[in-house]
């Protein structure tokens, strides 16, 4: 989280947080120095986060839905 979430999301609220963004969050590897393998567990954290958020009635709904994440 704190390596790669924070830095990417920074300090925006929660709802404010679109599909787009998380879209672009998990680039694939060829444009970040990140590993698929570790873009898959930051995602993984994230939607679990907003699953959460869901879940708690802090936001209407996850934008981490239909998120295509890289295959290696």
């Amino acid at each position: 989280m704190r390596n790669h979430v924070l830095p990417h999301f920074g300090t925006r609220q929660l709802g404010s947080i679109t599909p787009t963004d998380v879209q672009g969050f998990v680039a694939p590897p060829e444009e970040t120095s990140l590993a698929a393998s570790t873009i898959r567990q930051a995602y993984l954290l994230i939607a679990s986060v907003f699953s959460s958020a869901v879940e708690s009635d802090l936001i209407a709904r996850t934008p981490c839905h239909g998120i295509r994440l890289p295959l290696r």
